[in-house]
């Protein structure tokens, strides 16, 4: 199995989780500022599910322009700039005023809608960032031998 670092953790996927983080944190700040209490987790779910869809649209949409290609690293770290700007002025916020916990089970769910979304892209990733050496049955019988299952 071949791993190329320099497509997982490229100048591009940085840039990607920089911009992401800076729109969701300056967002997430905005939207701590101005709600109300009763109301601030509710609305850092709604931007952090909205810039979720746009992330991940926007993948999708570089399918259709001829100099660019959608990728899954490129969504995934879409997806873990937006959770880290939300999560840094949600805990800031939480260490000064009585902010609820998230409501962790809708955002499980929501991340079970994205996943078809997401193996979506890995089908249609261009450049891969994991190969393996021999065909995929070869690699499954082997390990199939190797745990002594006939």
């Amino acid at each position: 199995m071949d791993i190329n670092f320099g497509l997982l953790f490229g100048h591009d996927k940085w840039q990607h989780l920089s911009f992401y983080t800076s729109v969701s944190l300056v967002l997430g700040l905005t939207t701590l500022l101005f709600s109300t209490k009763r109301n601030q987790i509710r609305n850092i779910s709604i931007i952090w599910v909205t810039l979720m869809v746009i992330g991940i649209i926007e993948e999708y949409r570089q399918l259709l322009l001829p100099d660019r290609s959608a990728e899954l690293l490129d969504a995934l770290y879409n997806m873990l700039g937006i959770t880290i700007g939300l999560v840094i002025p949600t805990f800031i916020f939480s260490k000064f005023s009585k902010v609820q916990p998230f409501p962790l089970k809708r955002l499980t769910y929501f991340i079970i809608i994205l996943s078809p979304f997401l193996l979506g892209l890995l089908y249609f990733n261009e450049e891969p960032f994991i190969t393996f050496n021999g065909s995929l049955s070869d690699r499954v019988r082997n390990l199939l031998a190797m745990i002594n299952f006939q």
